[in-house]
């Protein structure tokens, strides 16, 4: 049975059948690697095993979402006052999260969107981002980054898919080199936010700019 690049529940225990271990070459160099049939990582997941291992990410990445965002407000109000505060920004949106490539994003690339990859800690009013010169936040979702941010995710998901499908039985050497790409693809995703944080950047800067020529 080929290798399906969905998650989905199936009578399938094992990714590489333990048939293989029997074989004399090839047995002999999965040993070698140091893998056995029944490896963590040689077993196929049921949906709730699945859905467990996203919750789990998911609290550990909130609490510590969480903690970094009250150490970065009692510093703030520590320097400045408790009238100043500031709140998180997911920088790859909840039309991504939420939409059509969830499961890519959660499950196969194992991230969340509570990251703090994906989180910029921005002023709450205008008065805290001017003083602190950090941007101030939306207050609400920005609609056209998330679309660039989904299409990117889109083209992501369909290259990797592409090269996982055109080698349906695949050998060790094209399963190293699918987890290589995947790894790669998952580091482009990350990467994302910071063109997203720089563009926050941007604006805030031209704001100010703008502020000041009017001022004078």
């Amino acid at each position: 049975m080929p290798l399906s690049f969905e998650r989905t529940d199936t009578d399938m225990r094992h990714i590489l059948p333990p048939e293989l271990w029997d074989d004399p070459k090839l047995g002999a160099f999965l040993r070698s690697l140091g893998k056995h049939p029944e490896d963590a990582s040689n077993l196929v997941k049921t949906k709730s095993q699945i859905k467990k291992e996203i919750d789990a990410r998911i609290a550990a990445d909130k609490d510590a979402l969480e903690k970094t965002l009250r150490q970065k407000n009692e510093e703030l109000q520590a320097s400045y006052g408790r009238q100043h505060q500031l709140k998180p920004f997911f920088l790859i949106g909840d039309k991504c999260w939420n939409g059509e490539f969830a499961d890519f994003l959660m499950d196969r690339l194992e991230l969340t969107p509570y990251g703090q990859w994906n989180v910029a800690y921005l002023a709450t009013t205008m008065e805290t981002a001017e003083l602190c010169n950090i941007p101030p936040h939306p207050h609400d979702r920005i609609l056209h980054w998330e679309d660039e941010c989904a299409k990117f995710i889109k083209d992501q998901y369909t290259q990797l898919k592409a090269l996982h499908d055109s080698k349906p039985y695949p050998n060790m050497e094209q399963i190293h080199e699918f987890r290589a790409a995947q790894e790669l693809t998952k580091k482009k995703i990350m990467a994302v936010p910071n063109i997203v944080r720089e563009g926050l950047i941007r604006h805030f800067e031209k704001f100010r700019q703008k502020s000041r020529g009017e001022a004078q």
